[in-house]
């Protein structure tokens, strides 16, 4: 019973860890770009990039909106003109039944959405864009590392593990073609 609950509970924990260690990274990483951007491009920035990620974080937001059968009323995937008033890039409205269970359990899902959504979308433009890094990045992820730090309940070492991951996958990336980061 006490392996039931330490393997529910590490389960868990990694699940949410890999999800916070990348919204963390994701973060600190969209702070340092958009700054750069803003010196760059002046106040446009964030309308100049988001020309591709606002579209993916609401069609995300819609995607699961749809699966758990809330009634979408409006959907705005790119609005730059309007945003300069209000700040809002693009937004999905949506209801849903109070007396739902799954309804209200999919409030969660459609916040979490666009970091579901997001990976996915960045693996299948790897695999499209750059196919041959693909074999390179996967090659580089030892899953046994994960395994084994998952059974030792050992969760810094995790985190340590997915950061480095990450920092490998960035510099394969980046060591790949110099005129990547042009």
């Amino acid at each position: 019973m006490i392996n039931i609950i330490k393997y529910t509970l590490i389960t868990t924990i990694s699940l949410i860890g890999i999800f916070m260690v990348f919204a963390l990274l994701i973060t600190l990483i969209n702070k340092k770009l958009n700054k750069y951007l803003y010196w760059i491009f002046d106040s446009n920035s964030l309308t100049i990039t988001g020309i591709i990620g606002v579209p993916v974080h609401e069609v995300s937001h819609y995607i699961i909106a749809k699966l758990f059968n809330h009634k979408v009323s409006d959907i705005k995937l790119y609005r730059p003109i309007e945003s300069k008033n209000d700040g809002v890039l693009g937004y999905v409205s949506h209801s849903y039944s109070r007396s739902s269970l799954y309804q209200k359990i999919g409030n969660f899902f459609i916040g979490i959405g666009p970091i579901i959504m997001g990976p996915l979308v960045i693996a299948f433009s790897f695999r499209i864009l750059i196919p041959h890094l693909c074999g390179n990045i996967i090659s580089s992820i030892n899953i046994n590392s994960y395994n084994t730090l998952i059974e030792s309940f050992n969760i810094i070492s995790l985190i340590n593990l997915y950061i480095s991951d990450f920092y490998n996958i960035v510099m394969i990336i980046l060591l790949s073609n110099p005129f990547f980061t042009i």
